[in-house]
């Protein structure tokens, strides 16, 4: 079941965070019921409130078949059953991976995007 998509943006300030580190492969256990928090990928940018990421690292992001295998092997990790928060870092390629890995799996999609001016980052329902 597709969720309705939002009529107004909410803008939501997230509290500071000391910094952010790269995900295990073992992760996750989602034992508060909530939706799993990432950002796209480590090191690209400081995102307050998140602590991992889908990929450590992209070496080449022009090989989106390597891409699109690593984001798979990284969310099949997880889990998603009350969906995704994903903070997108910049990489184009990282994000529609996870999108499609969403769509396919029915798995609930919120896209986070930095705005330069207030300093907050905007949610985009996605899925």
């Amino acid at each position: 079941v597709k969720k309705q998509a939002l009529t107004s943006l909410q803008v939501r300030a997230i509290p500071p965070v000391v910094k952010t580190t790269g995900i295990s492969p073992t992760m996750s256990m989602n034992i508060a019921n909530e939706c799993i928090k990432l950002g796209g990928v480590a090191g690209r940018h400081e995102i307050p409130g998140v602590k991992n990421f889908v990929l450590d690292k992209v070496d080449d992001p022009g090989n989106i078949e390597k891409i699109t295998a690593d984001v798979v092997a990284s969310l099949d990790n997880q889990d998603l059953s009350n969906g995704l928060d994903l903070y997108v870092t910049g990489l184009t390629s990282v994000t529609v991976a996870v999108i499609k890995y969403c769509f396919d799996n029915n798995i609930p999609l919120t896209c986070f995007h930095f705005d330069v001016v207030k300093k907050v980052y905007i949610p985009q329902e996605v899925l």
